[in-house]
């Protein structure tokens, strides 16, 4: 049985040794992976195989993400994020307006003064 009243893990600290087990339960579950076949009609992230895949380095102690973890990795954005970064001689601004329908009318107004627009999509559909 897993305490479900653990304080969230921080940064460095490995995942709680208890999660492991019901979590691969749950993944080798067929019911699960008729889900995860299905998955694009329930909106199940892309990244849960990789990850779930690979729980055992996931749940070892001296876990360190690799270069893989990390492009698996997403970060949903709402709202309006900006980011300044120097490309040679050029300071650049890069706004992230997220993807989502219902966040479009916070963004359009970002389309003024725009020299030029890079439109960055998912590739898994």
């Amino acid at each position: 049985m897993v305490d479900m009243n653990l304080e969230d893990i921080q940064d460095g600290q490995p995942f709680p040794e208890e999660y492991l087990e019901p979590l691969r339960r749950l993944w080798e579950d067929p019911s699960m992976q008729k889900c995860w076949e299905r998955g694009n009609e329930a909106a199940l992230p892309d990244n849960l195989s990789y990850f779930f895949g690979d729980l055992d380095r996931l749940f070892d102690q001296f876990y360190v993400p690799i270069e893989q973890d990390i492009v698996h990795t997403r970060a949903r954005t709402i709202g309006i994020t900006e980011m300044v970064f120097n490309l040679r001689e050029n300071k650049m601004l890069m706004v992230d307006v997220g993807g989502q329908k219902s966040e479009r009318r916070k963004w359009i107004h970002c389309f003024q003064d725009v020299m030029s627009i890079l439109f960055l999509v998912s590739l898994s559909g």
